[in-house]
C-alpha cells in the first residue's frame, strides 16, 4: 500500500466525484465489485480505476475470499491524510446531489445481501438438517467450557434451538439475530419458556442489550454470515460483565466456495490466527482454540471452537 507524499496527492485523489461516492459507500460498509457496480451504476472499467487509485492511496483497503474481493476503508488512514481534512471533505459528500440516491441503493444490495443468507434457513426442510460446522462434539465441548452463569446471550440465535437448550438447563437466556422471520419463529417455539426465555431482533453488530448486562455470550455458526466479525466480537465484549465468557463455534478456513452461494456466507472460516487477534483486540483474555474435525455431511469443513474471558 502507497502512503501519500503530500496534501496535493491527496486532494488530486479525492476531486473526482465517483471517488467520493466509493468512499460513501464504504464507510461502515464492505463491499464487492460487484454490489459497488448496482449502486454506482457505473462501468466495470471506471469502477476498476477508481477503485485502483484510491487503492494506491492507502484510501480503501481490499480483501480476497473465495470468489468474491470485499473492499472497505481502512482502520487507520494513511499518516498523509489527516483527521481535519476528512472533516472537511464529510460535510460535502452527505450534500452532493448524488449521496442519498446511492444511500437508497445500498440499502437495497445490503437487504439483498441479507436475502441470500437467511434464504437457506428459511427453507424449512433445512432447517431440520445440518449446516456445514454444526456438530454435536463441538457444541458439548462448548457447554463444557462454560462456567454455570445466569444470565446468557445467544448471537445469531435463529430460531432458538441453542437458546431453548439452555433455557432448560436452568439459565436466563436472550436469543438476538436480525431475521424478523427467524425470531417469530423462535417465540412460538419457545413460548413456555418465555419466563427465562426472551428473543430480540437486532444486529449482532450493535444489539439493545445494556453494558455488562450477561454473564455468557454464545456465538455459534453466526460469524461467517456477518459482514464485521471483529465488531460483533466487541459488541460481546461490551454486554458481558468483567469476567465474563464468550464461547464462539464456527468454521475453519476451508476453499468451499460453493457456500457463498448455498447458504449466503460472508466468510469462508477463519484461520485461528486471526480469531485470536480479534478476540485479543475485543478486551478479551485467555484465548483459547480448538479446531474440531466434522462429523456431519460436509466432512471437508471443520470447526472452530473459541473461549475467551472478558478482562
Amino acid at each position: 500500500m502507497a502512503d501519500l507524499r503530500d496534501v496535493t496527492t491527496v486532494l488530486k485523489t479525492l476531486s473526482d466525484q465517483n471517488r467520493l461516492r466509493v468512499l460513501s459507500l464504504l464507510d461502515g460498509n464492505e463491499l464487492t465489485v460487484k454490489e459497488m457496480l448496482e449502486i454506482l451504476q457505473l462501468s466495470q472499467s471506471t469502477l476498476s480505476s477508481q477503485l485502483s487509485q484510491l487503492k494506491d492511496s492507502g484510501l480503501v483497503q481490499s480483501r480476497r475470499d473465495g470468489q468474491y474481493v470485499f473492499y472497505k476503508l481502512p482502520r487507520q488512514y494513511p499518516q498523509d491524510v489527516n483527521e481535519s481534512l476528512m472533516t472537511v471533505i464529510n460535510p460535502y459528500i452527505k450534500n452532493a446531489d448524488w449521496y442519498e440516491r446511492d444511500q437508497r441503493n445500498l440499502q437495497e444490495v445490503l437487504k439483498t445481501r441479507q436475502a441470500a443468507s437467511w434464504q437457506y434457513f428459511a427453507d424449512r426442510n433445512v432447517q431440520n438438517s445440518r449446516s456445514p460446522g454444526q456438530t454435536w462434539e463441538s457444541f458439548a465441548l462448548g457447554i463444557m467450557g462454560l462456567l454455570p452463569p445466569s444470565r446468557i446471550a445467544d448471537f445469531g440465535c435463529g430460531i432458538g434451538r441453542v437458546a431453548g437448550l439452555l433455557a432448560e438447563f436452568g439459565h436466563r437466556v436472550v436469543g438476538i439475530d436480525n431475521s424478523l422471520e427467524q425470531i417469530s419463529s423462535a417465540r412460538k417455539l419457545h413460548a413456555s419458556m418465555k419466563d427465562r426465555l426472551s428473543f430480540i431482533q437486532a444486529d449482532m453488530e450493535a444489539c439493545t442489550l445494556d453494558n455488562e448486562s450477561m454473564d455468557v455470550v454464545l456465538i455459534s455458526q453466526a460469524l461467517h454470515h456477518c459482514r464485521s466479525p471483529e465488531n460483533v466480537i466487541q459488541e460481546a465484549a461490551r454486554v458481558l460483565v468483567p469476567g465474563g465468557k464468550m464461547l464462539i463455534l464456527d468454521l475453519y478456513r476451508h476453499s468451499q466456495e460453493w457456500l457463498q452461494d448455498r447458504f449466503g456466507d460472508h466468510w469462508l472460516g477463519f484461520e485461528q490466527e486471526e480469531i485470536e487477534r480479534w478476540v485479543e483486540n475485543g478486551g478479551f483474555g485467555n484465548c483459547n482454540v480448538r479446531i474440531i474435525r466434522s462429523d456431519s455431511e460436509h466432512t471437508e469443513i471443520d470447526t472452530l471452537v473459541v473461549y475467551a474471558g472478558k478482562r
